[in-house]
Parts: C-alpha cells; sequence; structure tokens
C-alpha cells in the first residue's frame, strides 16, 4: 500500500514514469483490463510517448479498439491525475499530497472495505508515510532547503534501498547516496567520493560567500554521518 501511494506521487512528479503508470492505473481497481492496458502500451510504441499521454488518447477516442466503457474508466484515471497535478503544480507541501492522493483516490477506505482483518494496520502504515514526509519537511526547513515532493520521493527511495541491503548472514554491502539523502542517517565509516577542488566543491562561479558557505555546510553533514 505505502508503494502504491508513492508510485501514484512518483507519477505526479514525472508523467513519463510508465512503470508508476502501469502500477497505479488499476490501483484501486477500475474494472481496467489487460488488453485495454495492452492497447495503450501498443499506442504508446506507436507515437513514442509516454503510457500517461497514450491513455489520454485513448480516453478521449483516439485509439479504435477501446471501447466506450473503457474509454470512461480511463477518462477518470487521466482526470484523476490532471487534478492532482494541479495541486502539485500550487506547491502543495508533500505531506498534504499524499493526503490528496488518498482522499482522492479513495484508497484508504478501499483497503479498510476489501481487507477486513489487515486494513486497519494497512491504513496505519499510510499514516506512517504522511509522519515520514513531515519528518523530513521539518528536517529540510532546519537544513533551509525546500521540501519538495521531488526530494521526499528521493530520501524514500534511498533509505528503504539502505535499509534492505544487508542480507542474512556475511557482510554488509556498501551504501551509496547523496549527502542530501544521508540526513539523519549514522554509518560505521563514510567515504566522500570526489572531495576534491572543481568536484566538491563544484566548479560552478561562487557570487558570493554564502555560496561556498552552503558548500562547507554539506561536507560537515556528510562527515558527520560516521560514527
Amino acid at each position: 500500500e505505502v508503494k502504491d501511494v508513492t508510485e501514484y506521487l512518483r507519477l505526479l512528479v514525472n508523467p513519463r514514469a510508465d512503470c508508476a503508470f502501469l502500477r497505479v492505473v488499476n490501483v484501486p481497481t477500475r474494472g481496467l483490463g489487460d488488453t485495454t492496458i495492452e492497447r495503450v502500451r501498443d499506442r504508446a510504441r506507436e507515437l513514442g510517448s509516454s503510457l500517461l499521454d497514450a491513455a489520454r488518447e485513448g480516453a478521449a477516442g483516439g485509439i479504435p479498439t477501446i471501447g466506450s466503457a473503457a474509454r470512461k474508466k480511463l477518462e477518470g484515471f487521466t482526470i484523476l491525475i490532471d487534478e492532482l497535478s494541479a495541486r502539485l503544480a500550487i506547491r502543495l507541501p508533500a505531506a498534504t499530497m499524499v493526503r490528496e492522493v488518498l482522499s482522492r483516490t479513495g484508497y484508504a477506505e478501499r483497503l479498510e472495505a476489501e481487507d477486513q482483518v489487515d486494513g486497519p494496520d494497512r491504513v496505519r502504515n499510510l499514516s506512517e508515510l504522511v509522519a515520514a514526509d513531515a519528518t523530513y519537511e521539518e528536517e529540510a526547513e532546519e537544513a533551509g532547503e525546500a521540501a519538495t515532493l521531488a526530494g521526499f520521493l528521493e530520501r524514500i527511495a534511498l533509505v528503504g534501498s539502505a535499509d534492505a541491503a544487508a542480507p542474512e548472514g556475511g557482510e554488509e554491502p556498501v551504501t551509496l547516496m547523496t549527502i542530501h539523502a544521508a540526513k539523519g542517517l549514522e554509518f560505521p565509516v563514510v567515504f566522500l567520493a570526489g572531495l576534491e577542488e572543481g568536484i566538491f566543491p563544484s566548479l560552478r562561479g561562487f557570487e558570493d560567500d554564502n555560496d561556498i558557505e552552503e558548500e562547507r555546510r554539506l561536507a560537515y553533514v556528510a562527515i558527520t554521518r560516521a560514527r
């Protein structure tokens, strides 16, 4: 359920994210069959477009092999994505966008209705997603950075990868991440790749002392990830 919602968010951030489209186009179920989705995929290949753009064409009647019932279902989905994208465009906080997705898709209500046993726990998992975003926004504010939906998605993707990285038994593998994504984490040892003149700090021209100070601050964040 967390992956479902984050893939909705990913599709809003990147409308060309075809994997995200495939994950959520029928979640919660809209009655779109595999044949309809395959025809959308075929059209996307023909046009060299994203699946979302091909779905819009299908909703508008541009794919003759898709019947009227399926067209209406595609139209409902594309309208939902367009409305959510409009909300994202006015720079709503990421936590608000999570709530918007849950509300407008009816995802949480559907979970509780369809899964009498595990539904409440799964809804709580979604509440944890909202809480995780609130934490991200607080940390971004403290660091003087803009909290964006794209930044939140990067955070949970990289942290999730780090959590899942260590296999059962044997040595832990190396975790590679950006400095921004490493905030709040700790490791026994940290290697800073490219900590040299021209890379970090970067080759860009510094307008004033605040610019180089920002690079120093980032270096400090990276160095203090090590226990």
